[in-house]
């Protein structure tokens, strides 16, 4: 049997193998970026996708939530100087502005930006200091190019805060809770996020198993 050839929608390279394949879907592996990826042949289309974006629960009055959120926002606001405030982009916000709340209680200017909730273009045409993806990035059919517009809005010395669970090699994969959910379709893994960070000169800093910063080399 012959196996369809796909290339790595990170990194452009034909050096992956097929890891996993259920009644849903096939996983992919790449040798060279470590990305672990579902081919667009299986992606959902646009209106499933949607509908299950709008079943999520994701409210600012739930505690819960908020609580899940500052996973992120608690080491991001370690980054802050006092008395400056930043002008920042909360990227696939979904529904809520959960996110943005927080960080406007903390005194900085945030916008949130969702290409199915709140496709606001302006938001697109302007720098920011800050970007947050939280349980964004994992929902990217195209992260090479969405990761290129990411850093598009950012300005020099600008922040890039992503949240999304980080693949393990050391557990089983097909195991692993996070490839059930049919618009997750791409997983990064540590090594992934070094590799972005080597190949665009970036700084970067985990935060547990989760989270992750990057920031411009001066």
């Amino acid at each position: 049997m012959v196996l369809p050839q796909y290339c790595c929608p990170l990194c452009k390279s034909s050096q992956n193998s097929l890891i996993l394949k259920n009644k849903r879907r096939e996983f992919y592996f790449c040798s060279h970026c470590s990305l672990t990826f579902v081919p667009d042949s299986f992606h959902l289309s646009l209106d499933e996708e949607f509908d299950r974006y709008t079943k999520h629960k994701n409210s600012s009055d739930d505690s819960n939530y908020k609580k899940f959120l500052m996973t992120l926002v608690a080491p991001l606001l370690g980054k802050a100087v006092d008395g400056v405030s930043w002008k920042g982009l909360d990227f696939g916000s979904g529904a809520s502005d959960t996110l943005s709340l927080i960080m406007r209680e903390e005194g900085h200017e945030f916008y949130s930006y969702d290409p199915f909730f709140k496709d606001e273009k302006t938001l697109l045409e302007t720098k920011y200091d800050v970007i947050t993806c939280s349980e964004t990035i994992e929902h990217f059919s195209n992260p090479d190019l969405e990761w290129e517009k990411l850093w598009s809005l950012l300005r020099p010395n600008g922040i890039l805060a992503v949240m999304t669970q980080f693949r393990s090699f050391e557990k089983k994969f097909s195991d692993w809770w996070y490839i059930r959910d049919l618009t997750h379709v791409s997983f990064f893994s540590k090594t992934t996020f070094d590799w972005l960070a080597e190949r665009d000169h970036l700084k970067s800093s985990r935060h547990g198993n989760s989270v992750i910063m990057f920031e411009k080399r001066n």
